[in-house]
């Protein structure tokens, strides 16, 4: 994010607290009185994205550059995550509705081989959720109750992972055992 710091020229010579109780009990209200107010537009990937508007007490105002430098860096981070944090909902807004709509059984693992989702498709196929199979360590037991047809299945699977990379998708065909025993 980039920003540049201008100083509107305006002053504003009354701004009136939201505690205008204050003025009755004879205390100070910080507000009342004379502020220079001083915005920056805040661009990401070379499109405005938001804006500061920061209001200083006249008195401190040439001498607040360098803070309003500080907190116009501090405004782009917090502008920059809340973009990041935008953009990977609606990312995952897509996924959900395409990984639910499709008529495939989708499952995604992590790295560590954990299953971080299930599609209904693959559910209402198999009759496994995620609390049936947490990893692929409770897949391949219960898909696969014969030893023999476990480690062939876990082996081509291996495989088949490592070789991804390359695009070439792979046919493959095992009998697998539904949560309801068939």
């Amino acid at each position: 994010l980039v920003g540049s710091l201008m100083n509107t020229g305006g002053v504003f010579s009354r701004i009136y607290s939201r505690h205008e109780k204050r003025k009755e009990e004879g205390l100070p209200d910080l507000w009342n009185q004379e502020l220079h107010g001083y915005s920056a537009g805040l661009a990401w990937n070379k499109t405005l994205s938001g804006a500061v508007e920061i209001l200083i007490r006249e008195e401190l105002s040439p001498h607040a550059i360098h803070v309003l430098d500080a907190y116009l860096g501090i405004a782009s981070l917090a502008l920059d995550g809340w973009v990041t944090r935008q953009t990977l909902n609606i990312s995952e807004e897509r996924f959900r509705k395409i990984a639910t709509t499709n008529p495939l059984p989708i499952s995604l693992i992590d790295r560590s081989g954990h299953y971080l989702f299930l599609s209904p498709t693959f559910t209402e196929l198999f009759g496994y959720t995620l609390d049936d199979i947490p990893s692929g360590r409770e897949w391949f037991m219960n898909a696969f109750p014969n030893l023999a047809d476990q480690t062939l299945a876990r082996e081509t699977w291996k495989k088949d992972l490592a070789s991804s990379f390359s695009h070439e998708g792979l046919p493959r065909q095992f009998m697998v055992r539904c949560k309801d025993g068939t």
